[in-house]
């Protein structure tokens, strides 16, 4: 990001960040549960 003029993030563009973000760290997640400890699965419902 470049200029001195900061842009407002709004709470809307907040929130679709973090959204974003938890989604990414989910699928990382899933990601490494497949390649080996499917243990947790089994807790599952």
């Amino acid at each position: 990001m470049s200029g001195s003029k900061k842009k407002k993030v709004t709470k809307a563009e907040r929130l679709k960040l973090l959204q974003e973000e938890e989604e990414r760290r989910l699928k990382e997640e899933v990601t490494v549960l497949k390649k080996g400890e499917l243990t947790l699965f089994s807790y599952l419902p």
